[in-house]
């Protein structure tokens, strides 16, 4: 298992790389039109004329703003940044907890992933081996015990009570 840790560690680093290169690549973006507009807002006042809204927008008459946008997306971009680098803690900590573990006990420990990101810690030894066999047998013996108990209690049920 420490090694399904170790690639996922490594997943989510890679990703944290490609996340933070958009958000540099956005960032320069959103200063390049943010250069345009400022450009724009001094031409209107060269032009002696009061300031008035400045939309940037990819194509005329679409209503979208280009700025907006892009400041939305660096926003999503750093919300999944986040959101990955709380995993990475997750699955950091599960590697160190593994490891101080298997430290003490050996490889008989080991994490079972869960449905909803978590995990369970497993531990299986020679002990736990002798322990679970005799569970079994023991409760082989209770499965026979209760079926000689019910049919003693059925044949009391079958016999008829004698005349007095």
């Amino acid at each position: 298992m420490p090694a399904d840790l170790k690639q996922q560690e490594e997943t989510l680093k890679l990703l944290i790389k490609k996340i933070d290169s958009e958000i540099v690549r956005f960032e320069k973006i959103k200063t390049e039109v943010g250069v345009k507009r400022a450009k724009l807002e001094e031409s209107v006042n060269t032009a002696g004329l009061q300031p008035v809204p400045i939309e940037i927008a990819p194509h005329s008459g679409t209503g979208e703003n280009l700025e907006q946008e892009i400041k939305q997306h660096i926003l999503d971009l750093n919300k999944l940044k986040n959101f990955i680098n709380g995993k990475l803690n997750v699955v950091i900590k599960e590697e160190e907890l593994l490891n101080e573990l298997q430290k003490k006990y050996g490889k008989e420990v080991g994490i079972k992933k869960i449905p909803g990101g978590e995990f369970e810690l497993t531990f299986s030894d020679a002990e736990t081996k002798k322990a679970f066999a005799a569970l079994q047998k023991s409760k082989k013996m209770l499965s026979t015990v209760k079926r000689s108990v019910q049919s003693l209690t059925e044949e009391e049920g079958s016999k008829k009570p004698s005349e007095s």
